[in-house]
């Protein structure tokens, strides 16, 4: 069961891959800049994130098992449209349209695990998803290299259609069907306006402050994105059914956890988004070449998942993640500081550190989070797991080509300075060091917050008659 459900997995992290690898090649034939092709993995990140709560909500309510096909069949549907698309703004809708489906294979998925699954072997089986996922990647960076360069950038979403109807027909065999909950809430549309909201103005504001003359309208939609958040705490916190159960967020673990991973999916976001862009601008890489180099990070991911699993069911998972997140922050150290030196050694050394570490962290960091979560409610928990992984992919997005654009040298443009490599390499040295040292305080403050966990006092049990936000971690 955990193997079928596992296909969510890899099939989303497959997608993102094939995509972040190619954007180089889409930027080139739609003559887009790195601010309007970052679009292509924001659009994709903002739907995940604003459906993610709506998402977990339905799966308690209609079953889990009908929501994973659902998923599967929106997510396969638009990918067909982004491989039709005529231009970069066809890609970036149709990617926002993919990214709801996205969303309802990574809750589904892991609130089926987590409600199937003892409490005991939780880490055992979290680590299968992260090596599905890991297994993506390491699919998806070579694959989507050589159907770019060999076929056409289009095959790269095209190749979701097989896998989607292969991972449909075994989920529907394997996963046993769930009974609906009995009783019927009204679904918080209010609530899920009011966070979609928030998350776009919020956005939207970094991408304003990377246009030159937008400061003003940034500011102002970073306030209103705010203000909004706000009101959707506020209103939830009121609701007797809320879309969002902030109780949740009363055990002190559940939200260190969350903000660790936080800081960690804003980094990797960053990285991903821009390793692309650094092996062909810096070191002259073709699409094919740049996916052999971009799989050793997840080939060290897999290596790193079991291992970790294991030691998450073994010691405090904090203790695990803890460890990683130190890692990884020398990682991005080392790489910011070495990106100058000649030959691919720095990236093939940090793409094995960085991948090590992070799958070191992922199966920790979600038995943490998850088993501090009562059983009746592992969708919402779910949810609000996976949304914060997103809502920190698309800051982490955002931020590295604002940072990028602030660290390029004045009168200094990727696009124009192309005609020559040498010139854009040392133009553009500056910029990617800036993006890693900020991902070296991401994973900083992932590690403090895992650090606070352990330093604070263990809960006591409560007495099983009664509802309970505290579980062993």
């Amino acid at each position: 069961m955990v193997l079928s459900v596992a296909a969510a997995s890899f099939m989303g992290r497959l997608d993102t891959y094939i995509v972040n690898i190619s954007l180089p090649t889409i930027a080139a034939y739609f003559h887009a800049g790195l601010g309007t092709v970052s679009q292509v993995i924001l659009a994709y990140l903002l739907a995940v994130a604003a459906v993610m709560p709506a998402a977990g909500n339905l799966g308690d309510r209609i079953g889990f098992r009908r929501m994973l096909a659902a998923g599967y069949i929106l997510f396969s549907t638009s990918s067909l449209f982004c491989g039709a698309a005529r231009s970069i703004h066809w890609i970036i809708a149709a990617r926002f349209v993919q990214g709801l489906g996205g969303a309802l294979l990574i809750i589904m998925a892991a609130a089926i695990v987590t409600r199937r699954t003892e409490r005991d072997e939780l880490g055992s089986a979290m680590s299968v998803l992260n090596v599905a996922g890991a297994l993506g990647v390491l699919l998806g960076a070579p694959l989507g290299g050589i159907l770019s360069g060999l076929l056409s950038w289009r095959w790269i979403f095209f190749i979701n259609l097989p896998v989607g109807a292969a991972a449909l027909a075994m989920a529907w065999r394997l996963i046993p069907p769930d009974e609906a909950q009995s009783e019927k809430r009204p679904f918080d549309w209010l609530g899920c306006g009011l966070s979609t909201a928030a998350l776009l103005l919020i956005v939207l504001s970094l991408g304003m402050f990377r246009s030159s003359g937008h400061n003003l309208r940034g500011g102002l939609a970073l306030l209103a994105g705010a203000g909004l958040l706000a009101a959707f705490v506020l209103w939830e916190a009121r609701r007797a059914h809320p879309l969002l159960d902030l109780r949740i967020f009363h055990n002190r673990a559940f939200s260190l956890g969350m903000a660790a991973k936080f800081m960690v999916f804003a980094q990797m976001a960053a990285h991903g988004f821009l390793i692309p862009f650094y092996l062909d601008w810096t070191r002259g890489l073709s699409a094919q070449a740049s996916g052999g180099v971009v799989a050793v990070f997840p080939v060290a991911t897999i290596l790193a998942a079991p291992l970790a699993g294991r030691l998450a069911d073994r010691f405090h998972p904090s203790r695990v993640a803890l460890l990683a997140m130190l890692s990884a922050t020398l990682a991005s150290i080392f790489f910011a500081a070495a990106l100058s030196a000649p030959g691919l050694w720095p990236a093939v050394a940090y793409l094995a550190w960085m991948g090590f570490s992070f799958g070191m962290f992922l199966s920790p960091n979600g038995k943490l989070v998850l088993s501090s979560a009562p059983r009746d409610m592992q969708g919402a928990a779910a949810s609000v797991f996976h949304t914060g992984g997103n809502v920190g992919m698309a800051l982490g997005v955002c931020l590295a080509a604002l940072l990028f654009s602030l660290c390029l040298p004045p009168g200094v443009s990727p696009a124009k300075h192309a005609v020559d490599p040498h010139l854009l390499a040392s133009a553009t040295g500056p910029a990617f060091a800036g993006v890693y040292l900020f991902n070296a305080l991401c994973c900083a403050a992932a590690a403090l917050c895992q650090f606070l966990v352990l330093k604070a006092p263990r809960p006591k049990p409560e007495a099983p008659s009664r509802p309970c936000l505290t579980a062993r971690v």
